[in-house]
């Protein structure tokens, strides 16, 4: 019988574990794609506020950078990796100017983002 409370307890306490890092890591997704989107989509938005973007490029890729620490445990290298060369791909645009490119970047990456954050955690969404 204790064997059998022990292991209710142990299982108690994995399920709390996933359930609470399943929680968080969403808000850190959703965080992510709220930023994402607020970068500039078009030229004009670019143009109106560079240093706004820029600022907003380096909070995004160092919230991505300590996200990428984690997920690797959760989600599938794939969707990852994907995600992550547009993510690079978007700040190198950025930084070196060349806009078209950077959009398409943006792009990609906010529907990576928003792949991940569909097929990760606790969900109708995921499990189907």
């Amino acid at each position: 019988m204790k064997t059998f409370i022990s292991s209710i307890i142990i299982f108690a306490l994995v399920c709390a574990f996933i359930i609470t890092s399943s929680i968080g890591l969403s808000r850190r997704l959703s965080e992510i794609g709220v930023i994402a989107a607020e970068l500039p989509s078009t030229e004009e938005a670019f143009e109106e506020n560079k240093d706004g973007a820029y600022r907003k490029m380096k909070e995004l890729c160092s919230l991505w950078q300590k996200t990428m620490e984690i997920l690797p445990y959760f989600i599938g290298y794939d969707m990852l990796q994907a995600a992550n060369e547009a993510a690079l791909t978007m700040q190198a645009n950025m930084e070196s100017g060349v806009q078209d490119d950077y959009f398409n970047a943006r792009v990609k990456f906010c529907d990576a983002v928003s792949l991940i954050h569909d097929f990760f955690g606790i969900s109708p969404k995921s499990l189907l």
